[in-house]
């Protein structure tokens, strides 16, 4: 089975998508230059034409989708039927894209050296880590004007956040964690 070199289309990627033109505020998206580039490669449109400039890559997704064509006669049976009855059948690549795409920024993430601290339990935590991970980064931008949230008819544009950085753990404590209501102490 040929399995592409996930570095270089990663590169291929960043090199495509390398536009600074976002928005003023958008900037604030991102932690870093990495959670940039990781949005970059998780949104980034796998067009026909760039699949096929990168042949290795294209070799790797026919090679998939053959394999899929192959199982077809085991997991539908009508699929196969309309083949055999001359009805075109076209497969898109995306469950393929999908797991490609998890691949890739896996092999992004290993690139992250970076470390932040965690403002709770002040455990080192990183970037490298996906979400849900222990060490993994949770941001959490409180707006200063509005700490018990945005009236709807606030200007957003003119909104400061006051970011605090968290490791999953911590996050899901202080911002999952059901509070008990005041007054109520609980079941005794």
């Amino acid at each position: 089975m040929i399995t592409p070199d996930y570095d270089v289309i990663v590169n291929a990627i960043l090199n495509e998508d390398d536009d600074d033109t976002a928005p003023v505020g958008l900037q604030e998206y991102y932690l870093s230059e990495h959670s940039k580039k990781m949005n970059t490669i998780e949104s980034f449109e796998f067009s026909n034409e760039w699949i096929e400039r990168h042949p290795e890559l294209y070799k790797f997704l026919k090679e998939e989708l053959d394999n899929w064509w192959g199982d077809q006669t085991h997991d539908d049976p009508e699929v196969f039927r309309n083949w055999l009855d001359g009805n075109k059948i076209v497969v898109h690549p995306d469950s393929y894209l999908g797991t490609l795409v998890e691949d890739l920024l896996q092999t992004y993430r290993k690139r992250i050296t970076e470390t932040w601290t965690c403002e709770e339990c002040s455990k080192e935590i990183s970037e490298k880590h996906p979400r849900g991970h222990a060490d993994s980064i949770a941001r959490v931008g409180i707006p200063d004007d509005y700490p018990d949230g945005i009236p709807e008819d606030a200007d957003l544009s003119s909104i400061k956040y006051t970011n605090h950085i968290y490791c999953d753990r911590c996050w899901r404590k202080l911002y999952l964690t059901p509070k008990p209501k005041r007054g109520n102490s609980g079941p005794v």
